[in-house]
């Protein structure tokens, strides 16, 4: 795998709003995970691009022995602490490592299944998935995404705030994001992996004035880093405008969660 350098300003300062607002995954994922890759109390997984540990601490719950993996070390200290609370069970089944996909092939363990959560899109897919093959025993792979669907009125406002302090193109880091082009799912299908299967967990969130900005504050996009000495002229003009439109300081989100997954040969 080629190896690319990490923007470390991507998530800088965001950690904290990171943990705080980047609500965990449905008990029924990970009932479908335990179930779709045949593992148990014991096994082992990887969860590459962990974050702050929104995959990897509910299976740690379930007895897996979890490598958590993730470029950010403001991510991890979180993860380590937040595991650390709920006590040495919990937290001694996590192994942290700060790394990339692309450190990947500087390591010879081996697990039964590997999680990506909301983090594939920053990977070069295809060259992953072909070293998570060599790494994965028996289980498979899964890509979990979440689709934040707002009301339009909420939606309009965020985009239009966020466009009028950081301009119309999506930021990331020291530069701008461009979506892939090909699918999770063709990306996927193409792979080392067979048995191709998506499934959907969807349920309705309610959501604070103020969980709208924490959330905001956890992304690539617009950060507090990025604002900079305008930060509180967008969190007023922000809270202002969701203040107008929402009643009693809260609005319904739905979700839906979104686990595509392929197995080994």
């Amino acid at each position: 795998m080629e190896r690319k350098e990490y923007d470390p300003q991507i998530f800088a300062g965001t950690a904290s709003y990171y943990s705080l607002y980047r609500r965990g995954y449905p008990r029924e994922l990970f009932d479908y995970l335990m179930s779709r890759f045949c593992v148990e109390s014991g096994d082992s997984c990887l969860d590459l691009g962990c974050g702050t540990g929104q995959l990897a601490i509910p299976l740690a719950q379930r007895g897996i022995k979890v490598i958590a993996m993730d470029p950010d070390q403001d991510m991890l200290i979180r993860l380590q602490r937040s595991s650390a609370d709920l006590g040495d069970d919990v937290s001694g089944r996590i192994k942290r490592i700060c790394g990339t996909s692309w450190d990947l092939v500087e390591y010879d363990f081996k697990v039964n299944f590997a999680t990506m959560g909301e983090s594939f899109h920053w990977m070069d897919r295809a060259a992953t998935l072909t070293e998570l093959s060599k790494k994965i025993l028996g289980g498979g792979v899964a890509v979990i995404s979440k689709r934040i669907n707002h009301d339009p009125t909420i939606k309009e406002i965020l985009d239009a705030t966020i466009a009028s302090f950081l301009g119309s193109k999506r930021l990331a880091g020291s530069g701008f994001y461009s979506h892939p082009i090909r699918t999770h799912e063709d990306v996927l299908r193409a792979s080392e992996f067979v048995g191709y299967s998506e499934e959907h967990f969807r349920y309705t969130e309610s959501w604070t004035k103020e969980a709208y900005l924490g959330f905001l504050y956890s992304t690539s996009y617009a950060s507090r880093r990025l604002l900079g000495d305008r930060v509180h002229d967008f969190e007023h003009e922000l809270l202002r405008r969701l203040d107008d439109a929402m009643s009693d300081n809260k609005s319904d989100v739905a979700i839906d969660v979104v686990s595509y997954t392929a197995l080994t040969k």
